[in-house]
């Protein structure tokens, strides 16, 4: 099981992406979110995240170096990698007994799509390929819809996916979670039991 919970893990950094074209729309300047104390939080988008010691975050360091951030780079350069990037990794977290994860991405929609592309429009046309990349990872009786939940207090779109792989049940929720240009894709997965409404309570604004 391990395996296949590092897999998808691997796997839902990469799904919910789409070419986005020309990025230069104006709005708030993207900043990474943070993890210290097991706590993680994203001042942008006004939420965190408090796990317990059963779960560990990937480091500040490994997500600047997924995201092409080097130690060196001033905060202009910085800001200017996040600006024109596609997809933008923020948080991973992975539980010790390896029956869960947490991976959030970041969308950059674009200058196209930014003005009109709403969440739950955005979690309707995500369902087809989530199923198509469960499909490629030879799941069986793949189900995937669109929804709604609760998340760090509000309502928000969401894509309510089941399966099972070699044997193990696949339980995920990915919410979508929208401020100006950019498409916050919060995937919630667990194994064998869904605990997916559990994960969603460890979220709160800021």
């Amino acid at each position: 099981m391990k395996r296949i919970a590092l897999l998808l893990v691997f796997v839902m950094a990469l799904l919910l992406v789409s070419c986005s074209g020309n990025n230069d729309v104006r709005g708030e300047v993207i900043e990474l979110g943070s993890t210290s104390d097991n706590k993680y939080e994203n001042k942008f988008f006004g939420i965190g995240c408090k796990l317990n010691d059963d779960w560990t975050f990937l480091s500040n360091g490994e997500i600047r170096e997924m995201n092409d951030i080097t130690n060196d780079m001033g905060d202009d350069e910085m800001a200017s990698t996040l600006e024109t990037a596609e997809i933008i990794y923020d948080m991973s977290a992975v539980k010790s007994n390896s029956s869960g994860n947490i991976v959030i991405n970041i969308e950059n929609l674009g200058i196209i799509s930014s003005a009109t592309m709403k969440e739950d429009e955005y979690a309707a046309s995500s369902v087809e390929g989530i199923k198509s990349t469960f499909e490629d990872l030879m799941a069986e009786n793949i189900s995937a819809k669109k929804t709604t939940v609760t998340f760090a207090g509000g309502s928000h779109a969401a894509i309510e996916v089941g399966c099972e792989i070699s044997g193990i049940k696949v339980y995920q929720k990915v919410v979508c979670y929208k401020k100006d240009k950019y498409m916050a894709c919060i995937a919630l997965t667990s194994y064998n039991e869904d605990t997916t409404d559990e994960m969603l309570s460890y979220f709160y604004a800021l």
